[in-house]
């Protein structure tokens, strides 16, 4: 095992069992994506304060005014709180640029991003309207959401791609991943002790 400083133990051969030329390829994917991710947009350079105004007030105005019922508050609450990496919206582009981004960090990383255990994605496009409303107002009162999709990494809201994309820049890639794996322990963690307090009731 060859020991990284800042990243700690690692195995010293990520690529597996593997041609070089085949090994050449994985290299060149990878320094793609670190590219990419350099590239992504910082939150501080937007449009200028009038354009952001407009469009502030556009999205405010698609805002439902609806109200809320409990059971609707506690799936959102619930889905946030227990999950590594949510997303809340239509299955759209947007949608497929944030699961593109946070595999590219994986990948930059040398890890594997498992989209069916490190995601958990709610379509709203595949709701009936008045709940689809429900949850757009509510992200929008508890959380100032104006846009779609809504993100939350391990409970932390990104309301933006720009301000997840800061995230991601963060030493390529490492801080959202290592994030990742550690809201992945507390988790488990937190499902343990949930099971023994369970049993020793019964």
């Amino acid at each position: 095992m060859a020991t990284d400083e800042n990243q700690g133990p690692r195995d010293s051969n990520p690529y597996g069992n593997v041609t070089a030329a085949q090994k050449g390829l994985l290299l060149d994917e990878k320094n793609y994506l670190l590219q990419k991710i350099k590239n992504l947009p910082d939150q501080e350079v937007a449009e200028t304060t009038a354009e952001t105004n407009v469009w502030s007030q556009s999205a405010f105005q698609r805002i439902p005014r609806v109200e809320v019922e409990e059971k609707t508050a506690k799936l959102i609450e619930g889905v946030i709180n227990s999950n590594k990496f949510v997303l809340i919206g239509d299955r759209d582009e947007r949608m497929h640029e944030f699961i593109k981004t946070a595999k590219s960090a994986f990948t930059v990383q040398d890890k594997q991003f498992d989209e069916k255990n490190d995601i958990k994605v709610i379509r709203t496009d595949q709701m009936h309207p008045s709940d689809r409303d429900q949850i757009q107002r509510y992200l929008y009162d508890t959380r100032s959401a104006l846009y779609q999709p809504y993100a939350a990494v391990c409970g932390r809201s990104f309301t933006t791609f720009r301000k997840f994309a800061e995230m991601i820049k963060m030493n390529n890639g490492r801080v959202f991943v290592n994030v990742m794996e550690d809201c992945q322990k507390i988790l488990d963690e937190s499902r343990k002790q949930r099971l023994e307090t369970n049993s020793s009731t019964k």
